[in-house]
């Protein structure tokens, strides 16, 4: 009785509808932790890895886009996160301004330092 194996619930995870959220976070978190260890400023890593972040999310929006518009909104994580077309297309947006803030302001940041 000691070892028997008695399940967990756990709540279901879609991994896919999250791949958005974790790419800004981590790309986030990395820009910080890699800009505070250098010693000398690198002037195209900020633009860099925004840029990167950027096309990834909006790479990675088509296909969610796609599934969410066959088979309907989902909801995980015990209904506390959904995931709908709205969703998907405000990410894209976000993702949209990232990129085109990242390419528009490095001739500006360059140039005033």
């Amino acid at each position: 009785m000691f070892f028997a194996s008695n399940s967990i619930p756990t709540p279901e995870i879609v991994w896919w509808a999250l791949i958005p959220v974790i790419v800004f976070s981590v790309s986030g978190v990395l820009l910080l932790t890699v800009s505070s260890l250098l010693k000398k400023e690198v002037s195209w890593l900020a633009p860099g890895v925004s840029l990167t972040a950027g096309i990834f999310v909006l790479l990675s929006s088509i296909p969610m886009w796609n599934r969410i518009q066959n088979d309907g909104p989902i909801s995980f994580l015990n209904n506390s996160v959904g995931t709908d077309g709205s969703t998907i297309f405000l990410t894209s947006l976000i993702a949209i301004a990232l990129i085109s803030t990242s390419i528009l302001a490095r001739p500006y940041l360059s140039r005033e330092g």
